[in-house]
């Protein structure tokens, strides 16, 4: 049933792109946690009766092509209305008119990345870095780049440094875990709180609140205030309140990008 839907999806897209004069694709890439397998996700924008309307037309697995660079990208996308919504080649070259992708290397690199390559064929293609994307960049930049939020940004720093540790050595893990065990206190496994994600800051932001501050407060009361005099510099009222602030500036943030950033 699903794939009966769907090749009526198909023929539907295919006969919108064959009688429009132009239209626009939007991509963006996520790695799936579990498998590990690198996806993306194809949008198109169209204008249709007078209204412009945005249809996903495709979800890519990316390691059928390999390597998820600036090539295969292209060619995942060009077989998305080549092969799968079976358009003409003449049709896809001299209809598409933009492009929009997040500001990764390979998407927007100046000379090889994705939006280079989609312009080879067309000298017309406007390209665009998502919008939603480069406010996330300048949000970030700001709030890292101030005094008041130095010692927010160490944290971050040394919170990043703990997620690779224990990412690329499963045997510190196992050994933490041990020790844990051994000593009867509780461990968790250290998550990623970096990049510009709205779902990813605010991870971050509730890590700091509840847990790492909440935690630096707790050793206070079992060791020597002279062995924890840099890490207690963390527990105070003024980073709490930076983070706090935060906290508003993400919220505000997530109602832009939704969830992928494009726009």
């Amino acid at each position: 049933m699903i794939g009966l839907i769907a090749d009526q999806l198909r023929l539907f897209f295919k006969d919108l792109l064959n009688n429009a004069t132009s239209f626009s694709v939007l991509s963006d890439g996520s790695q799936a946690r579990k498998t590990g397998c690198e996806k993306e996700l194809i949008y198109i924008r169209i204008v249709h009766s007078g209204k412009p309307l945005h249809f996903c037309v495709a979800l890519q697995d990316m390691d059928k092509y390999g390597a998820a660079n600036a090539e295969n990208l292209k060619l995942a996308i060009d077989d998305v209305f080549i092969k799968q919504l079976a358009i003409t080649e003449a049709a896809y070259r001299d209809g598409l008119v933009s492009a929009s992708a997040d500001g990764a290397s390979v998407n927007t690199g100046a000379y090889t990345g994705l939006l280079v390559r989609l312009k080879e064929t067309r000298q017309w293609l406007v390209t665009i870095h998502c919008i939603s994307h480069r406010i996330e960049l300048a949000i970030k930049d700001s709030l890292l780049n101030t005094k008041v939020n130095k010692t927010a940004s160490e944290i971050r720093d040394f919170l990043i440094t703990l997620f690779y540790l224990f990412k690329k050595s499963p045997k510190i893990s196992r050994h933490l875990k041990c020790t844990g065990d051994a000593l009867e206190a509780q461990t968790f496994k250290f998550k990623k709180v970096h990049g510009t994600r709205g779902d990813i800051v605010s991870h971050e932001i509730d890590f700091l609140v509840s847990r790492t501050l909440s935690k630096i407060e707790d050793m206070e009361q079992d060791y020597d205030d002279a062995a924890l005099d840099d890490v207690l510099a963390y527990a105070n009222f003024k980073l709490e309140g930076t983070v706090l602030k935060q906290t508003v500036i993400v919220l505000c943030l997530q109602q832009l990008s939704g969830t992928s950033g494009i726009l």
